[in-house]
């Protein structure tokens, strides 16, 4: 009889040593996460910080290395504009948003900017593809090159 209580404890025990490391997993897992968000939005601010330099002093090209993976759009985009920029009464901007390119389209549009950063330009650029319609651009084997092309007042990926 009093195996049995025994072997209940010990398996009680073990149990419960088993939930407790799988919650210690979630929190380190889930604290790695967040600082790499973190990381990826402050790569995201000073590229756009560079990036908009260069439109502001004439440049005609500039390469983009971070974040991977994200989205350089201009906005107005489709005659809308994100909550980080109309709050702030900009009229054009830049933003680099971490969405999938479908949460852009006229159906899944949405003018939450908590997934990104953007900042006012003083001239009014087009991010395009080369078929010179509005399009983001998505930083895909950095670096990005970006060609600006001032006259016609876009941005393009360079090839």
């Amino acid at each position: 009889m009093k195996r049995g209580f025994l072997l209940a404890e010990e398996t009680l025990k073990m149990i419960l040593a088993l939930i407790s490391i799988g919650i210690l997993a979630f929190l380190l897992f889930s604290i790695y996460g967040s600082r790499e968000d973190a990381k990826d939005l402050e790569l995201a601010t000073e590229s756009l910080n560079y990036l908009v330099q260069e439109i502001e002093v004439g440049a005609t090209q500039v390469e983009i290395y971070n974040p991977e993976g994200w989205w350089l759009i201009s906005w107005p985009y489709e005659e809308k504009r994100p909550e980080a920029c109309s709050n702030l009464g900009w009229e054009n901007c830049l933003c680099f948003i971490d969405k999938s390119y479908d949460s852009f389209g006229p159906d899944g549009y949405s003018e939450d900017s908590d997934d990104g950063v953007c900042l006012e330009t003083s001239l009014r650029v087009l991010v395009v593809s080369d078929s010179e319609e509005q399009v983001p651009i998505k930083i895909v084997n950095p670096p990005l090159v970006l060609s600006i092309d001032r006259s016609e007042a876009i941005i393009l990926r360079k090839s």
